[in-house]
C-alpha cells in the first residue's frame, strides 16, 4: 500500500495594513515525493463577489517540492488546497503558525494536524457525528455547540455552509444569536444577518402576468406571502413547487402563494407552458432577468423564495419548504 505524504505548512505572518483590513499570509505546501502539478487554493464557502474572508483563487506550481501561496486574510477561515488530478482538501487556516500533514491513501486524503482551529475542526465532527463538515447536522447539536464556543470560527462556516446547501431553518436565527461579538463584526456574519435575520421591507415590484401585461405584485393583506422564483430549466424549482403544493391545503388560511419566473422576454410561453403542466394552484409572475427581484433577493442559486408577513416585512429568506409550517408560526 503507497502513502504519498504531503506536508502541508501555513504561515500567517500578522500584519496589520493601513490600505485595507486584513493580515498577510504564506501557505507552504511540501511534497517531497510525487509532483502534483500546479497546485490550487480556493475560498471554501460563499461565491466570490461575497468577499466573505479569503482570497482570491490562487495557484502555484512545483518548484523543488515546494508549493508557495502568498495573500491576505480577514479572519480564521475554511479553504481548498486542490489540484487538477483529484486532491481536493478542505482545512482551517488561522492566523499565526499552521501545519497539517496529508497522507494520500488510495486518493482518500487523510490529515494530520497541529494547528488550534483544525484540531477544533476535528473535534467539532466528532462532536457533531459526522466524517464530513458539509454533511448535514442537527440544529439541536449546533446551538449547544455555539452556546460552548460563541467565539468559534469554525461554527461560523458551518452555520452559513449549512444555510447554503440545505435551506433556511428557524432554529439558525436563535444560532446566530449566540456568537460572540468577534464574530459578528465579521463580513461573513454580516452579509448573514443582512439576508436572513433583518426584518425588511418588501420593495413594490411590477411583474408581467401570464397574459403580458405588466401589473403591480399585490400580496392579500391577512395572510403571510410566500414568492418562489423559478426558471423554466431549474427542475429542483418545480420539486419544491410540488413540496409546496402538499402543504398549501392545511394553510391556505394563512398562506398565499406567488411564483415568479426569471427567465429572458424570449422564453415566456415556454415558461407559460412549463408552470401550466405543475397542476398548481397558484398564479406565476414574469420578472424578466429577475431584475425587479433582485432589489429584494440577491441570487445565488435556485429555488429560492420570500417569506413575507401581513405587514409586508421579508421575515425569511430561502426556506425549508418543508419547515414552512414554523416559519409561520
Amino acid at each position: 500500500m503507497r502513502f504519498t505524504s504531503l506536508f502541508i505548512i501555513l504561515q500567517l505572518f500578522i500584519k496589520i495594513l493601513h490600505s485595507q483590513p486584513g493580515y498577510d499570509f504564506s501557505l507552504i505546501v511540501k511534497n517531497s515525493t510525487t509532483n502534483l502539478g500546479n497546485l490550487h487554493i480556493g475560498e471554501a464557502y460563499y461565491l466570490k463577489q461575497y468577499g466573505a474572508a479569503l482570497f482570491n483563487v490562487d495557484s502555484a506550481s512545483n518548484n523543488g517540492g515546494i508549493y508557495t501561496f502568498n495573500n491576505k486574510i480577514l479572519y480564521p477561515t475554511a479553504t481548498r488546497v486542490f489540484n487538477l488530478n483529484g486532491l481536493n482538501q478542505l482545512i482551517f487556516i488561522d492566523t499565526g503558525f499552521n501545519e497539517v500533514e496529508i497522507i494520500i491513501n488510495n486518493v482518500t486524503p487523510q490529515l494530520k494536524v497541529n494547528s488550534k482551529i483544525e484540531k477544533e475542526h476535528m473535534l467539532f465532527l466528532d462532536q457533531m457525528g459526522i466524517s464530513n463538515i458539509e454533511e448535514q447536522v442537527s440544529m439541536e447539536k449546533l446551538q449547544a455547540y455555539v452556546s460552548q464556543h460563541p467565539k468559534s470560527y469554525v461554527a461560523l462556516f458551518v452555520l452559513i455552509d449549512q444555510m447554503f446547501n440545505y435551506r433556511f431553518a428557524p432554529e439558525m436565527k436563535s444560532i446566530a444569536n449566540k456568537f460572540d461579538t468577534t464574530i459578528k463584526i465579521t463580513k461573513a456574519f454580516s452579509y448573514f444577518k443582512e439576508q436572513y435575520l433583518e426584518r425588511r421591507k418588501f420593495i413594490d415590484m411590477n411583474v408581467v402576468n401570464d397574459k403580458g401585461k405588466t401589473v403591480r405584485l399585490n400580496f392579500h393583506p391577512n395572510k403571510f406571502t410566500l414568492l418562489d422564483f423559478w426558471w423554466v430549466g431549474c427542475n429542483p424549482c418545480f420539486v419544491d413547487m410540488q413540496k409546496i403544493n402538499q402543504k398549501i391545503n392545511g394553510l391556505r388560511q394563512k398562506l398565499n402563494i406567488i411564483s415568479i419566473n426569471t427567465d429572458t422576454r424570449e422564453r415566456l410561453k415556454e415558461s407559460k407552458d412549463r408552470f401550466a403542466k405543475q397542476n398548481l394552484s397558484w398564479k406565476s409572475f414574469w420578472d424578466f432577468d429577475g431584475i425587479m427581484s433582485q432589489k429584494n433577493i440577491f441570487f445565488y442559486k435556485y429555488p429560492t423564495n420570500l417569506l413575507i408577513d401581513k405587514d409586508g416585512y421579508i421575515i425569511a429568506t430561502d426556506i425549508d419548504i418543508e419547515r414552512l409550517e414554523d416559519f409561520i408560526k
